[in-house]
């Protein structure tokens, strides 16, 4: 099992999972998706443990898993988690080899780019964006001050038990093995009166009020120059949903490879076939 630890970033209290290794192996950070936590990725790393010398680090991103949230008058913008990570890597002796998962991975590609000396290599597992979704501002402004407000009002409802988190977990990836639910549900929940909340914010659940701007990220993907490998899930609509191969054209030299039997949770649907790919990447 991984060291669990808490390191201070940019001013925020941060969970970090550690996989030691030999001091001259490939130093790997991974970075977990929307509502998911750095637990998720424990499969994954011990299979990649098993195919070569490797040291990892996992962190929960602002406001998720057992990281501090941002408190009163605070949000949830993408710069944040950016500075969030480029003060992790500061840390580290680098530069390193960086691995994010769909939301992880739209701020690992935004920290490749703007801080190119820091990342060696950068695998994006379906981590291209999210949709572009511009919307009307004076619209999106309007509902994210109401849902926010509704939020800071509300309280979430407990689940009356940890079984009941790993069913919802399951309920949402059914590929997720029970012992990977159980781990879960165990780390990513909080006991309170009555049973169980998840750990992240609520405040993650309300639409930002800045919207996906395309030709913005695209600028970002030009500018990525490390090694770059990008991972898609054969049984996901990832792909479909945010054009996938016109963004990928726009990091030179990236190589798109399909991971079979495996919807947008890759890490945790086919974690040794991930493992393979991420070591074959490393090693060249």
């Amino acid at each position: 099992m991984p060291q669990s630890e808490f390191r201070e970033l940019n001013g925020l209290r941060h969970h970090v999972l550690r996989w030691e290794g030999p001091s001259d192996a490939p130093l790997l950070v991974l970075l977990h998706g929307y509502l998911d936590l750095s637990w998720s990725f424990q499969p994954f790393a011990e299979e990649l443990r098993k195919m070569m010398p490797v040291q990892i680090v996992a962190l929960d991103l602002r406001g998720h898993g057992s990281t501090e949230w941002v408190g009163h008058g605070g949000y949830y913008h993408f710069p944040d988690y950016v500075a969030d990570v480029h003060a992790l890597l500061q840390t580290l002796p680098g530069p390193v080899h960086l691995l994010g998962h769909s939301m992880g991975g739209s701020v690992g590609a935004l920290i490749s780019a703007s801080f190119p000396s820091l990342v060696k290599t950068l695998a994006l597992v379906e981590g291209l964006g999210p949709a572009g979704d511009p919307g009307n501002p004076t619209d999106r402004m309007t509902m994210w001050i109401t849902q926010v407000e509704e939020r800071r009002r509300s309280t979430p409802k407990p689940m009356a038990s940890r079984a009941v988190a790993e069913a919802r977990l399951r309920q949402s990836n059914p590929r997720m093995p029970a012992t990977l639910a159980a781990l879960l549900a165990e780390k990513g929940t909080t006991a309170v009166d009555h049973g169980f909340v998840w750990s992240f914010d609520p405040l993650h659940r309300t639409r930002s009020p800045l919207p996906f701007v395309l030709e913005q990220f695209n600028e970002f993907l030009r500018r990525i120059s490390c090694p770059s490998l990008l991972v898609l899930g054969s049984d996901s609509d990832f792909r479909h949903t945010i054009e996938h191969d016109e963004r990928a054209k726009e990091i030179r030299g990236a190589r798109t490879i399909e991971i079979a039997q495996a919807g947008h949770m890759i890490h945790q649907d086919q974690p040794a076939r991930l493992a393979h790919e991420i070591a074959r990447f490393l090693q060249a």
